[in-house]
């Protein structure tokens, strides 16, 4: 899941970085209680995700926008999968604010 896009260099030059979460099938709901998971069938058909998916929020890193990085998947012509829905919008947010409520997101300002 991209949470942020900005320019590679300044000044910029065409070259952009984008801040990602790591996402996985691997639930562990009962060990990370905390991450962003999108579980529900309906969710999933919109976000294109084939399975529930689990973004690890302590996972996050700055990428190059490059394909050794970001490859679209077969039969698609961009590696954007999907944005989310403005519901999925909000509750990510939501979730975000708990999670800096109880000081889980300090690793995300200096990143």
């Amino acid at each position: 899941m991209v949470l942020a896009v900005r320019y590679a260099d300044d000044p910029p030059d065409g070259r952009f970085l984008v801040k990602v979460v790591y996402g996985t099938s691997k639930l562990k709901t009962d060990t990370r209680p905390f991450d962003f998971t999108i579980m529900n069938y309906a969710q999933r058909l919109i976000c294109r995700l084939p399975q529930a998916t689990r973004f690890d929020l302590d996972k996050v890193v700055w990428l190059p926008w490059a394909e050794e990085y970001f490859r679209a998947r077969p039969g698609d012509s961009t590696p954007v999968i999907s944005v989310l829905p403005q519901p999925l919008q909000q509750e990510f947010a939501w979730h975000m604010n708990a999670r800096d409520k109880m000081g889980l997101n300090g690793h995300l300002k200096s990143c």
